[in-house]
């Protein structure tokens, strides 16, 4: 099969259906395997075709790779592969050389999923730490009614 099959006009993802924001398995869930199968096809055909190697990859391995992505990148979002295409384009995740294939692909989207894992672990951190902070201020050991008079004396 090829990829134009899949890009074809009329085959396009329907864009305004489809959510960023959830995990691909809930955007596969509620919009269909076959929408977002597309979708990481044609960012594939788009990242495959604005690199500038001698051995691109085929029709046939970018839908292959898409359906490996489906399956192992589950837990990504749909903006999660864009970014990450973004950026192996711009060459954060290293310099591809004369060919594009699966294990050099995968390599670099490892590399983007370290760093989003990294970023979501101090995203939570930074939400636990003010968390903390937000109970320690409203019980520091005053009584309701303690905490109470002292709003009402600032207030006078």
């Amino acid at each position: 099969m090829e990829v134009a099959e899949y890009t074809k006009s009329g085959s396009k993802p329907d864009w305004i259906k489809i959510k960023t924001v959830e995990q691909l398995s809930v955007t596969v869930r509620e919009q269909g395997k076959g929408n977002v199968l597309k979708f990481i096809i044609m960012a594939l055909k788009g990242l495959n075709s604005s690199i500038n190697v001698v051995r691109p990859l085929t029709d046939e391995q970018i839908i292959e790779i898409a359906a490996d992505l489906m399956e192992d990148y589950y837990f990504f979002r749909l903006v999660d592969f864009s970014i990450c295409f973004k950026n192996i384009r711009k060459g954060l995740y290293g310099k591809i050389m004369d060919r594009l294939d699966e294990e050099t692909l995968y390599g670099m989207i490892q590399k983007y999923d370290s760093i989003r894992a990294l970023e979501i672990q101090k995203y939570n951190q930074s939400l636990q730490g003010k968390q903390n902070r937000t109970q320690r201020s409203c019980f520091s050991g005053d009584t309701l009614q303690d905490q109470f008079n002292a709003v009402k004396k600032k207030l006078k």
